[in-house]
């Protein structure tokens, strides 16, 4: 493998891009395996909370006093369909339920969570 400290751009790379020129031009990946695993879950874990504190504050809001006896499938639900469309506008949402035959037939089932599982 090249000297790629001498490099000029690659020492001007950001360290995750630094990585995988680093792993791209090793000759033997074998060798590099447990330095490539610990790369990876290093590279893996968010260097911030914002998402976990932005659904805190969704649940807060939606999880009051006033409605305490919603159960914990119901806000998980809640907050999934929160999570994964909120870029859609209420009526978006509703033109892409009925186009999916399969989920309106899944959400009126009474197996409510597990269906969602294998999808």
């Amino acid at each position: 493998m090249q000297c790629c400290i001498c490099d000029k751009e690659f020492t001007a790379l950001p360290a995750h891009k630094k990585w995988c020129r680093y792993f791209q031009k090793s000759k033997n990946a074998e060798c590099h395996s447990e330095l490539l695993r610990v790369a990876q879950l290093f590279f893996a874990v968010a260097p911030y909370n914002a998402n976990v504190e932005r659904m805190f504050t969704v649940m807060q809001s939606q999880w009051t006093k006033e409605r305490n006896k919603m159960t914990i499938e119901t806000m998980k639900g809640y907050l999934t369909l929160q999570y994964n469309f909120k870029s859609m506008s209420c009526g978006e949402f509703y033109v892409f339920l009925k186009s999916n035959k399969s989920w309106l037939k899944k959400i009126r089932c009474s197996d409510k969570n597990d269906w969602y599982e294998g999808e």
